[in-house]
């Protein structure tokens, strides 16, 4: 016999952006479920670099729309879960030119978005403790808010803050194994574990499973292009006395890789994520990597960051790739359809997920309050069967060995592809 419920809104995702959305609901006293899939839980909000972002790397990037949106969601983030951030850790933003660092902080100021400009005596004091700040390209540097993020924590608070006993929490086994219909005025969503869920309006905040979920609601839109993206990023395992813990980014520099420190539960740093690009796939399944990704990697990062040709020969950190599939490549925050009742809600960005479930809520449900706990005083006790355990620096597909090129007289660093099973 199935298991029957009917609800004002079903949402399709377990990430930060559907836990947030069940949270703002909550908040209205509307009655919700919340779907995700066991294997991929919160699979991309624990996957990202884990970098609270101020904004101010958008701004620099004339991405204002993003800029706003990370703005309002960091104050956000750091008003509800401020234990989860590390504000100990500083950040920099490495410009070539004087004339680019003013323009910089001309961009922030006009968004409210903190940034300094840094002595002569503080940048070569950064220098000489942070070897990826040695030798590089860039001759300027600023200080920005941005700080690391436990996105885990996050997640572990919102699912105490958002859900609760009487909560319409489901785990599938199988997200493709989900059917839905609309016969009517209701969605009718089916679980491979004979679920059925009856609501208003479907919310589909899935990440990168959105297009594939948005096909097959609304199948006329099934030949679309799914406009896919998987970012490049690779991990090198390391203790703070090699890297010691900085965001270091270079905003206005097309290509510049970009650094966030991440840390166990303990709260001890376990190595460096490096953002090195973004590039289209076909399909979810789509886990290789282009071709000369490792080659290509491996210059970016020694043009960057040369400095590491001396830490990697001493210390071999462990390096590996992971990907994280993207449904586009701007950050836009919702769409809705037939009137409000299909709702596709992606934020682009971890640190704006409070604001994009925001204004979701408001647009579909006006009235009510949005004043919430802080994660300090939230009574409600968490559920962490319903969300990832899994970061992204435990495991990955790819497995890397970081080191010379083997050339004789050459000192290029290389990176060697080994591919593991992805459990």
């Amino acid at each position: 016999m199935n298991e029957r419920h009917q609800v004002d809104v079903a949402i399709l995702g377990t990430g930060c952006t559907g836990l947030f959305l069940a949270r703002e609901l909550r908040l209205r006293g509307i009655r919700f479920a919340i779907l995700g899939e066991k294997r991929h839980r919160g699979y991309a909000s624990t996957r990202n670099q884990g970098w609270l972002q101020s904004g101010s790397f958008y701004a620099i990037s004339n991405r204002p729309f993003t800029a706003q949106a990370c703005r309002e969601g960091y104050q956000e983030i750091l008003k509800l879960c401020p234990s989860a951030v590390s504000k100990d850790v500083p950040s920099y933003a490495l410009f070539k030119s004087q004339e680019a660092l003013i323009k910089a902080e001309e961009d922030c100021a006009l968004r409210g978005i903190a940034i300094e400009d840094v002595t002569d005596a503080v940048a070569a004091n950064a220098e000489a403790n942070n070897p990826l700040l040695k030798n590089t390209v860039f001759e300027y540097l600023a200080r920005t808010e941005d700080y690391p993020v436990d996105t885990s924590t996050v997640l572990s608070w919102l699912v105490s803050d958002a859900l609760d006993e009487n909560s319409l929490r489901f785990v599938t086994n199988r997200m493709d194994g989900v059917s839905f219909l609309r016969p009517k005025d209701l969605w009718q969503i089916t679980t491979p574990e004979n679920v059925e869920i009856s609501a208003k309006v479907l919310v589909l905040a899935c990440g990168a499973y959105i297009p594939t979920a948005l096909g097959r609601a609304v199948p006329e839109l099934r030949t679309l292009p799914p406009r896919l993206t998987k970012a490049i990023v690779l991990v090198l395992k390391c203790t703070a006395d090699i890297i010691p813990p900085a965001i270091v980014m270079a905003p206005g520099t097309p290509g510049a890789p970009t650094v966030v420190p991440f840390y166990d539960s303990d709260r001890t740093m376990q190595g460096v994520s490096v953002y090195l690009r973004s590039v289209p796939l076909n399909s979810l399944d789509d886990h290789r990597l282009p071709d000369r990704t490792l080659e290509d990697s491996a210059n970016q990062l020694e043009s960057f960051f040369p400095a590491l040709k001396d830490i990697v020969p001493i210390h071999e950190p462990e390096a590996h790739f992971y990907t994280c599939q993207l449904p586009l490549d701007t950050c836009r925050l919702e769409w809705y359809f037939g009137d409000d009742q299909l709702v596709m809600l992606y934020p682009g960005k971890f640190t704006a997920s409070p604001v994009a479930a925001k204004k979701c809520a408001e647009k579909l449900f006006p009235a009510g309050s949005t004043e919430g706990q802080s994660l300090e005083d939230s009574s409600s006790s968490s559920d962490s069967s319903f969300i990832a355990q899994r970061p992204y620096f435990a495991k990955s597909p790819y497995r890397l060995r970081l080191g010379h090129s083997g050339v004789e007289g050459s000192d290029r660093l290389q990176l060697i592809f080994d591919e593991v099973e992805d459990t």
